[in-house]
């Protein structure tokens, strides 16, 4: 109900302005409006899903620009409680992983991110399964690996 009121209150925004776009962009406007009623109110989507549902880099931030609405970065700890339950992961390391990106804070991508806090915390600096996650959490190898290294 969030999501619909915002996206509903961006799109009188931007009919009010007069965004006008070809018919093969409705939908990136449309999916760039959603994704980011989405952020707005808190619920974790990530941008990579929607783009692959059609919704465009240029379009997106069009939308944004217009709507004037600040998009609030991602924070790792919400994909950790997620990624944990997903890859087998402990509860006593889901609180290792949190205090790990307390303690040494995180830029990039947050799910990634998350991924790296939880590795550390269950294997330390053992680097021997990095494939093997990153195989399970469906993200590059190399960027995992990076990750880790940075919170070790």
């Amino acid at each position: 109900r969030l999501v619909k009121d915002e996206a509903e209150f961006m799109v009188r925004k931007l009919y009010e302005r007069h965004v006008r776009g070809k018919v093969r962009d409705q939908l990136s406007v449309v999916l760039s409006v959603l994704y980011i009623a989405c952020v707005k109110n808190g619920f974790i989507v990530e941008y990579k899903k929607f783009v692959k549902m059609g919704m465009s880099g240029r379009a997106y931030n069009k939308v944004k620009a217009l709507v004037n609405t600040p998009v609030v970065v991602e924070n790792p700890l919400a994909y950790i409680e997620r990624y944990a339950l997903e890859l087998g992961f402990s509860e006593a390391d889901a609180r290792n992983a949190i205090n790990i990106i307390n303690n040494k804070g995180f830029s990039g991508t947050p799910r990634i991110a998350a991924v790296a806090a939880l590795y550390v915390a269950k294997y330390g600096n053992d680097l021997t399964h990095i494939s093997a996650v990153s195989k399970q959490a469906k993200m590059p190898h190399i960027s995992l690996k990076n990750y880790v290294l940075k919170y070790l």
